[in-house]
């Protein structure tokens, strides 16, 4: 059908192309009267097939930058066709005729230029361009118009004789020759670059056809240049050369259009089919799809499985709709893979959090282990004091309670000392009244033993942890030198943002052991003080920097 319509079209054009010919070798035949008319009819006819080019173009060529040269080059061949006709019929000063046949070479040399430019440009993608550079061969172009327009000042391109007759007797000068030159040069490096572009091996048979055509154009553009061809005029050869030598090589496929799309779409290999409103197929792609009318309307809703591989798509287009399958089975084995991965990804997940859960565990099991040995280390010198005591003990015995009032004391730390250790592990920063409940509790137990015990507690700063716990060691170390002989203890607690001081008033004791502060000082900055007056020992625990105002 498209093929039809082109080759119609072609031949429209060629015999309108022969008419206009005609009514040029009638036109002095005719009154004058009637010549006018004539003159104008052909004027018509060559106007309408430059302008019916152009529009063709803008429907057939898909490349944006090749389609508005085209375009441009056919508006300037109906440029030049209207100048023959102001020059000819509407205009009779010498000046005026002379200045519109100058205009000429206007569009005969910038065409053969943008033709070369739409050479180019073939065989790019869409969005991508020619150099810039190219574009500089406007400016010869530019040039030799611009020569040829100011030929009344040096006569270059055409000398007139006699010099008061310009428009009956003249010869043609260099600049005329250069011009033509360049022309025919553009013009020729075009159709090569064509040539050389083209990647649509379908057309290579016919290679030599957009050639032939333009050699053609060429010589019947000089034998009218001559005036044996009186048939056509220069101006109009030279455009149906131009305009001949594109269409032959859009029709042999050298240059891309969007011809022939119902043979491209039977060719293909999808499977797809255009039926008309009235649901008749009017193309078919190679692989037949046969649809019922309930599957075409369905097709219309949404999309339909023919198999579980294929399903059904429409689209309504302007006339009808258009009906294709799709292979989904790829699709769907991807699907299932993705399925048994995700499955075998979530089972791998769990097993992660499983090993997680089971390693933190591990990690508080351990960290709770090394809590425990910590506070074992710590009171393990009471408890082995406490199972001596108790070892073999009676309420029989005459110590009893002696021994017992030393197991509570043991006891009271014990617990008090574990408490700290596990406060440690909670906060950085450990008030000054946990120790002092520390020290209270334990004299608690001193005075059941039957010692006088007093607690003088002041402060409240947060003090560090290692601090507290060596307050509370020490006073437990100088508690245990002390007995069994300690009548009387009185403590006196001090914490402030400058450290914390632990001084003891022991009655009838004795000293701790020299290598106790040595043993646990360290790393604080403590000092460990001892004198004896008057029966009492005074004992001082200095830790420096160890609180901070609450």
């Amino acid at each position: 059908m498209q093929k039809g319509a082109n080759r119609t079209a072609l031949l429209l054009s060629a015999g309108l192309f022969l008419l206009a010919g005609a009514l040029h070798e009638l036109d002095g035949l005719l009154p004058a009267a009637l010549r006018s008319v004539n003159f104008m009819g052909m004027t018509v006819i060559y106007l309408g097939l430059a302008l019916g080019w152009a529009a063709s173009i803008a429907q057939r060529i898909m490349n944006r930058a090749v389609r508005r040269l085209l375009i441009s080059c056919a508006a300037l061949a109906a440029l030049w066709i209207v100048l023959r006709a102001c020059k000819y019929r509407f205009f009779e000063s010498e000046a005026v005729c002379l200045m519109l046949w100058y205009l000429y070479y206007l569009p005969q040399l910038v065409a053969p230029v943008l033709m070369l430019l739409a050479a180019l440009h073939l065989g790019r993608p869409e969005g991508q361009s020619i150099s810039r550079r190219w574009y500089l061969l406007l400016v010869p172009a530019a040039v030799l118009f611009l020569g040829i327009v100011t030929n009344s000042r040096h006569e270059l391109a055409f000398r007139f004789f006699p010099p008061q007759s310009r428009l009956n007797v003249y010869a043609h000068g260099p600049l005329y020759f250069a011009a033509c030159a360049f022309m025919l040069a553009m013009m020729a490096a075009g159709v090569g670059v064509v040539f050389a572009r083209s990647r649509v091996r379908s057309g290579r048979r016919f290679i030599w056809l957009p050639g032939v055509v333009f050699l053609s154009g060429f010589a019947l553009c000089l034998l009218s240049f001559a005036n044996v061809l009186t048939a056509f005029k220069v101006p109009e050869m030279f455009c149906a050369t131009f305009i001949a030598t594109w269409e032959c090589c859009i029709q042999v496929g050298l240059l891309p259009s969007n011809a022939n799309y119902g043979g491209f779409f039977a060719a293909s290999t999808i499977c797809a089919q255009i039926a008309d409103a009235q649901g008749n197929a009017v193309y078919s792609s190679a692989r037949p799809l046969r649809l019922t009318a309930e599957q075409r309307r369905q097709a219309q809703a949404g999309a339909v499985m023919l198999t579980p591989d294929v399903r059904l798509s429409a689209h309504a287009i302007r006339g009808g709709t258009v009906c294709w399958t799709e292979n989904v089975g790829g699709i769907n084995r991807i699907r299932e893979r993705l399925r048994e991965t995700a499955a075998m990804l979530a089972e791998e997940n769990e097993l992660v959090r499983a090993e997680n859960e089971a390693a933190a565990l591990q990690a508080q099991v351990e960290e709770q282990n090394r809590l425990y040995e910590g506070m074992l280390a710590a009171v393990r010198p009471q408890l082995a004091r406490m199972d001596a005591l108790l070892r073999g003990m009676t309420p029989e015995m005459p110590d009893f309670s002696r021994r017992m009032a030393q197991v509570c004391v043991y006891g009271a730390y014990v617990k008090r000392r574990c408490n700290l250790a596990l406060l440690a592990e909670a906060e950085p920063r450990m008030q000054a009244q946990e120790l002092a409940l520390c020290i209270r509790e334990s004299l608690g137990c001193l005075t059941d033993a039957g010692v006088s015990c007093t607690l003088c507690a002041q402060g409240e700063a947060q003090l560090a942890p290692q601090a507290v716990t060596l307050a509370y060691d020490f006073f437990e170390a100088a508690v245990e030198a002390a007995l069994p002989g300690l009548s009387a203890l009185l403590v006196n607690l001090h914490a402030g943002a400058d450290g914390l001081t632990l001084r003891l008033s022991l009655e009838d004791a004795q000293p701790l052991l020299a290598d106790w502060a040595a043993q646990r000082r360290a790393p604080l900055h403590a000092s460990l003080t001892a004198e004896r007056q008057d029966g009492t020992l005074f004992e001082t625990l200095r830790v420096e920097g160890a609180g901070e105002n609450a």
